[in-house]
């Protein structure tokens, strides 16, 4: 029996409900987590090992690895990219903090990058 069906969906300004034909925003593909701040939970993601350049020193290779895995990730869900640089340049305290932080975050790794 061929018929006819409609939705009707109150809907008020900002409301956030997303339907099939309006554009969807979807998460960024790839996220970075810097030395010392919280480590995500499960999912897949890579640490970039290698000493950090001193400052005044080279430039770090990392951001240029960032820009890479991102043009180029195509798993499913979010690609975390584990860097033992700080956000801002702003070095740890305590060696000890930084340790540890790169110590877990090695042990989180799905992959350890050089």
């Amino acid at each position: 029996m061929p018929h006819l069906h409609w939705h009707i969906v109150p809907r008020a300004a900002g409301d956030g409900l997303l339907l099939p034909w309006t554009p969807q925003q979807t998460a960024p593909a790839v996220t970075v987590v810097m030395a010392r701040e919280p480590l995500p939970g499960p999912g897949v993601s890579v640490f970039l090992a290698d000493p950090t350049p001193a400052v005044g020193g080279p430039a770090s290779w990392r951001s240029a690895a960032v820009e890479l895995l991102a043009a180029r990730w195509t798993g499913p869900g979010t690609l975390t990219v584990l860097s033992p640089e700080s956000r801002g340049g702003v070095r740890a305290e305590r060696y000890d903090d930084q340790v540890a932080w790169e110590t877990a975050a090695r042990a989180r790794a799905s992959a350890i990058l050089f």
